[in-house]
């Protein structure tokens, strides 16, 4: 943490750098924040303009649908800060999602999660979920929500 700067890339005109998703490990994913895009070679340095992703866009729409068993991606920190959206990747349709306070009570539940869930609707604090996607086994964990 603390870093100013992180360089991701190949130092030759022609080389070009590829995140190969199922490397090191399965459930390995990689999120980049507020970074810019340069293009360097021999002669000339120069920054490309990106347009950020919009919430759901870091994995294709059917990928899930297409395989099931792949794991899902459960984040386990929600901020009005930028990842204010509480997305799941790898979600199949269907799948059941309940949240509850550190009481216990329960204060969230669809029984066809589609990544809605947002920082605004929860006040600072943890949460405990239980993710039930169809066919495959419950997933409980925590959710801490940061303001």
């Amino acid at each position: 943490g603390g870093e100013l700067y992180f360089i991701v890339g190949n130092f030759k005109d022609a080389d070009q750098t590829t995140f190969d998703p199922p490397s090191p490990y399965a459930s390995t994913y990689y999120f980049f924040d507020d970074f810019s895009v340069w293009y360097c070679d021999s002669s000339t340095i120069t920054q490309i303009d990106i347009d950020p992703l919009l919430p759901g866009q870091h994995l294709p729409k059917d990928t899930a649908v297409e395989n099931p068993d792949l794991p899902l991606i459960i984040p386990n920190l929600l901020s009005v800060y930028g990842n204010s959206t509480w997305q799941i990747g790898n979600l199949q349709p269907n799948t059941e999602v309940t949240m509850y306070n550190a009481l216990g009570q329960l204060i969230f539940r669809s029984e066809n999660y589609a990544n809605e869930l947002t920082a605004d609707q929860l006040a600072a604090g943890m949460y405990f979920y239980e993710i039930t996607p169809p066919q495959q086994e419950k997933q409980k964990g925590k959710l801490v929500v940061a303001r």
